[in-house]
């Protein structure tokens, strides 16, 4: 049986109910996540490099690996994930759209000793799923912030086909949580904010300037 034919067979039920809060992510309406907080992650290591390299700024992954990955990154089950953005619920089961959803990850090099991670997940082009939709504000921006630290500032990603700009300007803490604050943004610029409670002290000041990465 055709795989996406199965889908949609299996799923028929979820579809009916997600048919009704169904909406296309565009500029002004996604899933931001806002308010999630987690603390002191290390998950990444477990799951980011399957079916790449550590050399890769991409992989191409299917819907149900992005949501259990970001589960996972914002402390949620998949359950919830699914509920808070219905879009992606119908690509899990729809025979028309797009079944994949382009991961992006770049490794920070904050210090000689600490090198935490760049995580963005974003919408393929409709027919072509190699390439970004940037039309599409992207599902989830985020810093895993591993090794028992923090992180206060911005993510600023400027979305193109083949890849995305990145700007990180913020202070890394040793201890206390980090709330993700949200992403806001148009015309393919989004600005994702985190915010912080009860650190002991500062780990170090951190800027990367505008930064390039290839994901095709």
């Amino acid at each position: 049986m055709n795989k996406k034919l199965s889908k949609v067979i299996t799923g028929i039920a979820s579809l009916a109910t997600v048919a009704t809060m169904f909406t296309s992510p565009t500029s002004t309406s996604a899933m931001s996540l806002k308010g999630e907080t987690k603390k002191n992650a290390n998950q990444l290591t477990n799951f980011v490099f399957q079916g790449t390299t550590k050399d890769s700024h991409y992989r191409l992954i299917t819907v149900e690996q992005a949501v259990q990955e970001v589960a996972q990154l914002i402390g949620q089950s998949v359950e919830q994930v699914y509920d808070s953005q219905p879009q992606l619920k119908f690509m899990s089961i729809s025979a028309s759209a797009p079944d994949n959803i382009i991961a992006g990850h770049v490794q920070l090099n904050v210090s000689s000793t600490y090198k935490p991670w760049l995580l963005a997940y974003f919408y393929p082009m409709s027919g072509n799923p190699r390439y970004i939709d940037k039309t599409k504000k992207p599902w989830y921006v985020g810093i895993e912030a591993t090794g028992g630290k923090t992180f206060q500032g911005d993510v600023v990603t400027e979305v193109q086909t083949t890849g995305y700009y990145y700007l990180i300007n913020g202070t890394f803490y040793n201890g206390g949580t980090m709330t993700h604050g949200g992403t806001t943004g148009v015309n393919a610029v989004w600005t994702t904010t985190y915010n912080f409670s009860y650190s002991t002290n500062v780990y170090k000041s951190y800027s990367t300037g505008r930064v390039w990465a290839q994901v095709y």
